[in-house]
């Protein structure tokens, strides 16, 4: 099965300053917000999710912490979402969430939220390879690929990867080299074949 990874390119989130918040356990560190009209999550649970503690945490750093609008809480579930996707989680989906404030006369007002999550299966690297290389030696181009066969499947990866191919291209001096990744998800044994094809620029 084929399918895009141009929606995991998307960032939305507010970037963090220094405070440091408790949330579920875990310091996550704290925002400013500057934007009254948005709250602050204080602390986000996963009612009834079957993730590993190290996964599940890493889920809540992606959102803990962080400013957004309440209107927009769509937002925090795509966020969400793409944290599953560089897990591994392919299939996970989240559901609608719930929201309570916990302090209103801070500010900015402080929510704690709660997502369901269907995580499904957990997908790991079949095979990693390239096409359209001409120029660039076997050995330049593993060094752009941090990813083996065997380990968790991490979407973020593939987005490094892209960006020190083109990286590569560019200062052997390929302008315009265009890198698109290609995903085969093996619904049977959880696995995905990723390969990197390549349109070298002109020299």
């Amino acid at each position: 099965m084929r399918f895009s990874i141009s929606r995991w390119l998307l960032r939305r989130a507010t970037p963090c300053a220094a405070l440091t918040l408790l949330a579920a356990g875990a310091a996550f560190a704290q925002v400013e917000c500057r934007d009254e009209a948005k709250v602050l999550v204080a602390s986000i649970t996963f009612p009834e999710t079957t993730l590993p503690p190290d996964a599940e945490t890493k889920l809540k750093e992606s959102v803990a912490g962080r400013c957004f609008d309440p209107t927009h809480i769509e937002e925090i579930r795509q966020r969400l979402q793409e944290g599953l996707e560089n897990l591994g989680y392919l299939h996970g989906k989240i559901g609608e969430p719930k929201m309570e404030f916990v302090d209103r006369a801070s500010q900015p007002k402080k929510v704690a939220l709660s997502f369901p999550i269907d995580e499904g299966a957990q997908y790991t690297v079949g095979s990693v390879q390239s096409e359209g290389v001409i120029n660039l030696t076997p050995v330049q181009m593993e060094s752009t690929i941090d990813m083996q066969v065997g380990e968790v499947f991490d979407s973020s990866k593939v987005r490094r990867a892209m960006g020190k191919i083109r990286a590569l291209y560019d200062a052997n001096g390929y302008k315009g080299t265009h890198v698109t990744p290609q995903i085969r998800r093996d619904d049977g044994d959880h696995t995905v074949a990723i390969t990197f094809k390549v349109e070298e620029g002109e020299k």
